[in-house]
């Protein structure tokens, strides 16, 4: 488990003009993409996410239970700053959000669930094959929530790999971001290897929202301000006696 403050994720995002999510995605696929390099692979260019997607509508109480279906597309894993990353993210992102076809996934995954179990697993288990990593990110309390009079300090977010290499989870809870790394150690040789990674590209995010924190323009980088002249002023001469 990584704990970083949850301000300081919010404040990476802002300063690149995407969302905690695409900030999130982009400490994963920078983590991924060094873990890759350092085993001598430089040929893996991108990976095939799985990331779930709620469809449930803001500020939606009708219902109970989950409403959420999976997301499948490509993520860049290429050499690049941190602030780049979650700049190519955030539209990538958004069309994976924004798909027209997911409800129609929601009405399958729903039918799937009538099915007997076996059968259930063997569909769900095929549908993730093609998948290398997966990632949730779950937004918890905000505040501090208790369990029979005691304060509940942490709240670990480990979500199943379902048959992906290493889920990645980052649920929030009461200011502060968590992250839960599932690796398969059966795909990732190196899994403590892997854990470096992903925390050193977490941590590159982060500067993002440090550097333009640290300059007076907030936008990373320092901008100098114009030099106004004064408008030329006439002599006048003053008048003799």
């Amino acid at each position: 488990v990584v704990e970083r403050p949850l301000a300081d994720l919010k404040r990476a995002a802002k300063a690149a003009g995407g969302t905690v999510n695409d900030a999130f995605i982009a400490a994963v696929a920078a983590g991924l993409g060094d873990y890759h390099r350092s085993r001598g692979d430089d040929s893996t260019h991108e990976v095939r996410l799985n990331m779930p997607v709620n469809l449930r509508p803001k500020g939606d109480t009708s219902v109970g239970g989950n409403a959420w279906v999976p997301a499948r597309f490509l993520v860049p894993i290429v050499p690049m700053d941190a602030r780049t990353r979650i700049r190519r993210l955030s539209p990538l992102l958004l069309q994976a959000r924004t798909e027209p076809a997911l409800p129609i996934s929601g009405f399958v995954m729903s039918r799937l669930t009538q099915l007997p179990r076996p059968l259930t697993a063997a569909v769900a288990g095929g549908m993730m094959k093609g998948t290398d990593v997966a990632a949730t990110n779950v937004p918890g309390p905000p505040i501090p929530v208790y369990l029979s009079g005691a304060k509940v300090e942490l709240m670990v977010p480990f979500a199943p790999k379902g048959g992906a290499a290493v889920n990645v989870a980052l649920m929030s809870y009461n200011g502060v971001a968590q992250f839960g790394i599932n690796v398969d150690t059966g795909a990732v040789p190196d899994p403590e290897a892997l854990v470096e990674c992903l925390v050193k590209g977490l941590d590159d995010v982060l500067d993002v929202g440090r550097e333009d924190a640290a300059t007076p323009s907030g936008s990373g980088s320092v901008r100098k301000a114009p030099v106004r002249k004064a408008p030329a002023r006439k002599a006048s001469t003053a008048p003799t006696t």
